[in-house]
């Protein structure tokens, strides 16, 4: 039912997301999802995608690509 009402779908940012957030997105394991946390809390905020792309499937990267073109194509929002 609440899924019909978002005007916006549902984001994850790599930089802050947790584990099972992480797992959210189809095809994510918990073990990619915790390599890409482990990988954050040792280097550091992940500045693109290239960041990530050795721990990931290519299949996990060309969802993340396809993700990340989708949220360019979303009009900016800001909080109030």
């Amino acid at each position: 039912m609440w899924v019909t009402d978002r005007q916006l779908p549902l984001t994850i940012n790599l930089n802050t997301a947790t584990e099972p957030e992480l797992m959210t997105i189809a095809g994510m394991d918990f073990a990619a999802a915790s390599k890409i946390v482990h990988l954050r809390n040792e280097k550091g905020f992940f500045r693109s995608l290239d960041d990530v792309k050795p721990l990931l499937s290519p299949e996990l990267m060309k969802r993340f690509g396809s993700m990340s073109e989708e949220m360019k194509r979303l009009p900016s929002y800001h909080r109030d």
